[in-house]
């Protein structure tokens, strides 16, 4: 019921929500002035819960296509360049970070949240939001009607190269026709000229109107079942890693060491210290961003953050403030 009092919520513009709050308020207020019976009282909030569930519009079945897309960016960008009859199902995941062992079973779905938990600074993201939305798009996947065509969206980057190994290895045994469409080999086929050379890292960084042309353009034939069985092959031996770092390298997965980017955030990090003086505290989200911007492979900041507290933590770098979120603390290298 929480659930659902949520989603009812968040589809509602400010102006709606205000209204239903003063309404509700103006309800509750009538009932704490007047003289009537708990039971009373109780029965109206049930009512009122009852009101803002119904808020929520029935779900529509009218989809022909059902896409599914790592990521709110990417899925907000499909929803918008895509017609109504194409339902969108996006989770924002780390594939390229965190524990990816027995991720199809409760037990490593477990590990992974606790590793995240522990480690990723994500705001209120894994303590209020996490376990629910991946159960609602588990639902979503298994709710997909037999028959119903399934396109996958994917980029030459390791979350999203292990994102879809793990929704094929959840929809194998579905008879249904699934479409791979890699956005960063399109782009270069539909976009590149003798001038002009794109370099698409996710699928988030196209245009709305670039994934519908994509899609019109680049649709390619469904796989066919040796090339699903190879993937969900490639997936299960992921899954049978221990380590929380993988990269795309060579047109593949690679799993490597979680303090493979140590050396140069370091180096970012005493170039700033060199820039700015050495009793200067330098913003962590700057050094971040710098390396950031000049990795042509896309790591997700929060495992970067991750790392940098790591040097915090063995002596490496002095800390000022709090580290709840990188925004919040600056770091020196430590004299």
């Amino acid at each position: 019921m929480h659930q659902k009092i949520r989603d009812s919520i968040e589809q509602l513009s400010g102006s709606e929500a205000r209204e239903f709050l003063y309404l509700a308020m103006a309800r509750l207020d009538v009932l704490h002035l007047s003289d009537v019976p708990k039971e009373e009282i109780m029965e109206e909030i049930n009512h009122i819960i009852q009101d803002c569930s119904s808020l929520l519009p029935p779900p529509r079945k009218d989809f022909h296509t059902v896409h599914i897309v790592s990521g709110d960016s990417a899925a907000g960008s499909l929803r918008f360049g895509l017609e109504r009859e194409h339902k969108v199902i996006g989770f924002q995941e780390f594939f390229a970070m965190g524990p990816l062992w027995k991720l199809e079973e409760k037990k490593g779905r477990k590990e992974r949240y606790e590793w995240l938990r522990d480690h990723i600074n994500l705001d209120d993201y894994m303590e209020v939001e996490y376990e629910s939305r991946l159960a609602k798009v588990m639902e979503e996947i298994r709710a997909i009607p037999e028959g119903m065509p399934i396109v996958l969206w994917t980029a030459d980057n390791a979350g999203e190269q292990v994102f879809f190994r793990y929704i094929l290895h959840l929809l194998q045994d579905k008879e249904n026709e699934i479409r791979l469409i890699n956005t960063s080999l399109a782009y270069k086929q539909l976009y590149d000229t003798a001038d002009t050379f794109h370099f698409l890292r996710h699928t988030a960084e196209a245009h709305p109107e670039k994934l519908k042309e994509i899609l019109e353009e680049k649709g390619s034939s469904p796989l066919s079942d040796e090339e699903i069985r190879l993937f969900v092959k490639e997936w299960l031996e992921l899954s049978n890693t221990t380590e929380v770092l993988r990269i795309w390298e060579e047109d593949r997965i690679k799993c490597v060491p979680e303090d493979y980017y140590d050396e140069l955030l370091l180096y970012h990090a005493r170039e700033a210290q060199k820039e700015n003086g050495k009793d200067t505290f330098i913003k962590s989200a700057r050094i971040i961003g710098e390396m950031y911007g000049q990795l042509d492979a896309l790591v997700n900041d929060s495992f970067l953050e991750y790392r940098l507290r790591t040097f915090v933590y063995s002596g490496i770098l002095e800390i000022k403030g709090i580290p709840k979120a990188m925004r919040n603390y600056s770091v020196r290298v430590k004299q």
